[in-house]
């Protein structure tokens, strides 16, 4: 079964809304996360011209595999809940 993005996202503000105080809230930037920098159809953006300009970033590395939760959302949304839960007992879920 194929699990999109848009299902993960409607699924945690669902637990969001109905969890009060016992949600932690986390953020990020999309392109260090993200990944896939050519997959199903991506086409470039500021970012990615910006870290493909030589001396622009350090080690001049780009975003281009970043942590690629676009192919590993599943596995991440697994351990945000199993750190969640972690931080909730004060020991392993």
């Amino acid at each position: 079964m194929t699990i999109s993005l848009a299902q993960i996202a409607g699924e945690q503000a669902r637990q969001a809304t109905q969890g009060g105080d016992e949600t932690d809230p986390g953020a990020t930037s999309a392109y260090q996360i993200e990944g896939a920098a050519a997959t199903d159809g991506r086409r470039p953006r500021i970012w990615d011209t910006f870290a493909a300009t030589p001396g622009k970033t350090w080690g001049d590395e780009s975003g281009d595999p970043a942590c690629d939760h676009y192919h590993r959302c599943v596995d991440d949304v697994a351990y945000s809940n199993l750190m969640h839960a972690h931080r909730k007992t004060g020991g392993p879920a």
